[in-house]
């Protein structure tokens, strides 16, 4: 069977939904799943062993222009 996690990507470094992703991956892993992400690779995205991860774009903050919000959330 394969499996495909869709963790929620945040600006801020958090340890919450990527660490649970890891967890969740590892344990599908151990139980001969096929594993697949769709993650962003935000500051708090780390490669899992075993698993490929699709193209997910990091959310801009409030909507606003890319190049302005992808380095806005720091200065907040």
């Amino acid at each position: 069977m394969k499996i495909l996690i869709v963790p929620m990507s945040a600006m801020a470094e958090t340890s919450g939904p990527f660490s649970r992703t890891q967890k969740l991956a590892q344990a599908f892993i151990e139980r001969g799943y096929e594993v697949a992400l769709c993650a962003a690779r935000d500051p708090n995205f780390h490669d899992i062993n075993g698993t490929k991860n699709y193209f997910l774009p990091i959310p801009v903050l409030m909507g606003l222009p890319g190049f302005i919000g992808l380095h806005s959330f720091p200065v907040a």
